[in-house]
């Protein structure tokens, strides 16, 4: 049925006849409606009722007698709520049927399940060859979770305390930088030199506070 359908469609398609299965079939027009207004319904008119019988050519027996009064748009909109329909419930009955089955598929179906954060408990049970029952994966999956949670808020507590001390590190080294380093006194000049004279004597290459005989006087 699908692959007619999709069939179907490609052959609509290239004769431009496509849009009868999104619309649904046109009104009587009014009295008053002009030539243009009438070619275009009378148009319409023949393409959804060539449409309509294409569709029901590509249906097994039993759809044809169910539609065989139906326009295209309806059978379209019918179709889709039966098919969605019988989706719905082969879901399910296969959900069922995996939940039903063995307990080693059912444990992998919900391992596959679980999110990344779950590696490492994975990875524990195959290396371990676990083998729980549901209820008992269920409790370990609550424990592990709770695990998660806290090393998760462990490494973002780590992280963001990294992320302090580079700022804080960053703004010490600015602060010494801006801090001048203190001047050193500078030596005491050494003397006296041969050009020095003396106030006392008036001779060169001493003091008079190093001069002998002027500490004598004094």
């Amino acid at each position: 049925m699908k692959g007619h359908g999709l069939g179907l469609r490609i052959v609509l398609k290239q004769e431009k006849k496509e849009y009868v299965l999104e619309h649904p079939c046109p009104k009587d027009l009014a009295a008053s409606a002009t030539t243009a207004e009438r070619r275009a319904h009378e148009k319409h008119c023949n393409d959804w009722l060539d449409v309509g019988y294409l569709k029901l050519a590509t249906m097994s027996p039993e759809l044809q007698r169910q539609y065989e009064d139906s326009d295209a748009f309806s059978m379209i909109e019918g179709l889709h709520g039966m098919f969605e329909s019988q989706a719905r419930v082969e879901r399910y009955n296969t959900s069922k049927a995996l939940l039903g089955s063995k307990l080693e598929l059912a444990t992998d179906v919900i391992l596959q399940s679980l999110p990344p954060s779950f590696e490492p408990f994975i990875m524990n049970y195959h290396m371990n060859s676990m083998d729980k029952t549901l209820t008992e994966l269920h409790v370990m999956l609550k424990t592990a979770k709770d695990s998660v949670k806290k090393t998760t808020t462990h490494v973002m507590m780590i992280q963001r305390d990294s992320k302090k001390r580079k700022c804080k590190g960053k703004g010490k080294g600015k602060a010494e930088d801006r801090i001048q380093k203190p001047k050193t006194d500078a030596k005491p000049k050494a003397g006296p030199f041969p050009s020095d004279k003396c106030f006392h004597c008036g001779d060169s290459g001493h003091w008079s506070r190093n001069y002998q005989k002027y500490l004598e006087e004094k």
